[in-house]
């Protein structure tokens, strides 16, 4: 405090120098000539009366350090107030009025700071069991190409062939149309392709009219381009068609059709060797699809007096009965997580698409319509079918939920047995 250093100073100007030097600028004197006023009117009230015949009796210098005080006090306020001030500016923001700059002299702007985004967050997508009333997460269109075939009725003859697209629908690609060459009365038929475990190669049916007349029915496999087409298996016993790949590329599985219309479930080496018996009746036995594992087999037949599922071991053994409400046209196909089977049914005079745990436990419906033929998507999000909802059978895709139902195919053929790429 000024009065430790000075104590002859008088009480008020000790005030005085504490208010000017006070460390908030706000607290300060905010203008010299206020400093000074405060220092004149103390000065004004404590000057005695003039005597009337003599001078007191003063020191030289006594009026002299008043005002040395009074000027050093000033130059101390004035350079406080003007450091206060910029300290004001700087602290203040958004209190310069419009079209005003404020000149900030050897003030340094600070860095402008690197803002890092924040990385996209992934979607996650529900368990394929998902009710239909619970939505699943949005995520993109798998990245697998759809293949599946399609007929043309012509007045002279009869032809089908395998196609490809993306799951958007876009990139229609089909194999062996510009190199047919058919005469009046010919049928000639490829037909519910499947793809090897590896996406290298795809099995289909192929039917070919034949020099005596009748129409054969032959397994044969060519690679993914449509390139390499190699016969598998053909007799004249049996008609073979709906060829399945095994999940781990060693078999084939298939239907043959005998000439007394005795429908059989069989399976081949991709070599077309071995050829093996699994599943016959004196109904019809009709392949359906494996599991993910490759250890069992869902598979139609109507032994009991119904088309029903049944599941049996990849052996053929334990054959044992799934559904009880019957299956209304196309296949099963069982989902890759093992969970559920998806199959078309009718049910309460409705058809349509459902999904049935591999025990029979549980039973939903997923579509209400002429949909049958569904294939899931190897991620499991999925199904791919053929519906006659615009009036010819068309590709469409849905979730694994029965949601966002979308036509993929649109022409005046009849497109059917979608299945995806690996």
């Amino acid at each position: 405090a000024p009065s430790s250093l000075r104590p002859d100073l008088p009480h008020w100007l000790d005030a005085v120098v504490l208010k000017a030097l006070t460390e908030d600028p706000w607290d300060r004197y905010q203008t010299a000539g206020e400093m000074a006023a405060a220092l004149r009117q103390p000065a004004v009230r404590a000057r005695p009366p003039e005597p009337v015949r003599r001078e007191p009796v003063r020191p030289a210098s006594s009026r002299g350090w008043v005002w040395a005080i009074v000027i050093i006090i000033s130059l101390v306020v004035a350079i406080g107030l003007g450091v206060g001030i910029v300290a004001l500016l700087d602290g203040l923001s958004g209190s310069v009025p419009p079209g005003r700059e404020v000149t900030r002299t050897a003030t340094k702007p600070p860095p402008t700071p690197t803002v890092t985004e924040p990385p996209t967050p992934t979607a996650t997508v529900g368990p394929t069991d998902t009710p239909a009333s619970e939505p699943i997460a949005v995520q993109s269109l798998p990245t697998n190409r759809i293949i599946y075939n399609t007929y043309l009725y012509m007045d002279e003859y009869t032809t089908s062939t395998i196609c490809g697209m993306r799951a958007d629908g876009s990139e229609h690609t089909c194999y062996g149309r510009d190199t047919f060459d058919l005469k009046a009365g010919d049928y000639m038929s490829d037909y519910a392709p499947s793809w090897s475990p590896d996406g290298q190669w795809v099995a289909f049916q192929a039917i070919r009219t034949g020099a005596d007349g009748y129409n054969h029915g032959s397994i044969r496999k060519m690679r993914a381009d449509g390139s390499g087409v190699t016969l598998l298996i053909e007799d004249s016993e049996r008609q073979y068609y709906d060829p399945k790949w095994s999940p781990d590329g060693q078999w084939i599985a298939l239907t043959a059709m005998t000439r007394n219309n005795s429908y059989d479930v069989y399976k081949i080496r991709p070599d077309g060797t071995e050829l093996t018996l699994l599943a016959h009746s004196e109904e019809l036995d009709e392949l359906g699809s494996w599991s993910p594992d490759g250890r069992k087999i869902v598979f139609l037949s109507g032994r009991d007096g119904s088309l029903e599922l049944y599941v049996m071991n990849a052996d053929g053994s334990g054959q044992t009965r799934l559904t009880h409400a019957g299956i209304d046209g196309g296949y099963p196909d069982w989902s890759p997580d093992g969970q559920w089977i998806a199959f078309p049914s009718e049910q309460n005079g409705e058809r349509g698409i459902f999904l049935i745990t591999p025990d029979g436990s549980e039973l939903k419906r997923l579509t209400t319509g002429p949909d049958w033929d569904p294939a899931w998507s190897p991620d499991g999000h999925w199904l791919a079918f053929t519906s006659e909802r615009d009036g010819d059978p068309e590709i469409y895709l849905m979730r694994s939920d029965g949601s966002e139902i979308t036509q993929l195919t649109f022409n005046d053929a009849m497109d059917g047995n979608p299945t995806w790429q690996p």
